[in-house]
């Protein structure tokens, strides 16, 4: 890996951004700017050309420049890199100013990590985001998810039925317009609002809502329903949650992105399934 950033770096240093533009450099230019002694240099030259990366002409004696020939863009050389590789490239371009100083190099990495799609046009009504994960997946079923990271997936992906906002300070609507308790604290009633659409086109109602909190029971999630004895649907919009001992802090707890509300039944698919490939109604659809 060290002689990809070796080459993307003496590439941005020497060509102008230019492929198959012969450029006569000496073993010292080049030690200078790979910060190695000559020797290295020999052998880092050798082992591109052995690649192809290169194509060089041997200047006759020491001290006499060689014509280097880049044959391959950064695009291309990003081509042979995994995902968990580029924290180590721009440590390296950082430590060498080469993103200070060429900014282009920066741009180009995050296209081919966020994924500029040249096979989108703009007669499909679609727009993709790609987004670089440095480990293993778990999952994307709300309950599931502990990592920061994979809790912001769940929230472009899901929705709630409240959301809390930190600005202000307060529980807002989400999926749910309107929320009240009875006396005894016990008993919460949330009212839905109509045509939420799951990504699949069925429309959210009180039966998702019901089949979302009576499976967390079974999950990593289940302190969220430990004191919830039942769950009633009022009709296909209200929903009725019955809790043993009084929960004064309802909303704020399904503020959660593990009350994230999933399709009952997970529209037909495996747990399993679902966790690569959910269905929310969130403003993305995603897959992992």
């Amino acid at each position: 890996m060290q002689l990809l950033y070796y080459y993307i770096h003496l590439f941005v240093q020497c060509s102008n951004n230019n492929t198959n533009q012969p450029i006569k450099l000496t073993r010292n230019d080049i030690s200078n700017i790979l910060q190695c002694t000559e020797r290295n240099v020999i052998h880092i030259l050798n082992r591109m050309e052995e690649k192809e990366w290169i194509i060089r002409v041997r200047g006759k004696g020491r001290g006499n420049p060689t014509v280097i020939t880049f044959t391959k863009s950064i695009i291309d050389m990003l081509t042979y890199m995994e995902a968990t590789d580029f924290n180590g490239l721009i440590t390296y371009l950082e430590r060498h100013d080469i993103l200070r100083n060429h900014h282009h190099v920066l741009d180009t990495i995050l296209k081919k990590l966020f994924g500029a799609r040249k096979d989108i046009t703009q007669l499909e009504d679609k727009e993709y985001l790609h987004i670089p994960y440095f480990r293993p997946f778990h999952s994307l079923d709300p309950s599931q998810v502990e990592r920061q990271t994979e809790r912001h997936l769940v929230q472009q992906l899901f929705d709630t039925l409240v959301t809390f906002n930190k600005d202000m300070d307060k529980v807002e609507p989400s999926i749910a317009y309107y929320w009240e308790r009875d006396e005894s604290g016990k008993v919460w009633t949330f009212y839905l609002r109509k045509g939420i659409p799951f990504h699949n086109g069925k429309m959210l109602d009180a039966e998702d809502v019901k089949f979302t909190f009576e499976r967390l029971k079974d999950t990593p999630a289940k302190w969220i329903v430990a004191y919830l004895e039942k769950v009633n649907s009022i009709g296909s919009h209200a929903i009725q949650f019955h809790f043993t001992i009084p929960i004064v802090n309802w909303p704020l707890i399904l503020c959660s992105p593990k009350a994230s509300i999933v399709p009952r039944g997970f529209a037909e698919q495996t747990v399993e399934a679902f966790s690569r490939e959910p269905i929310g109604t969130g403003p993305y659809k995603g897959s992992c």
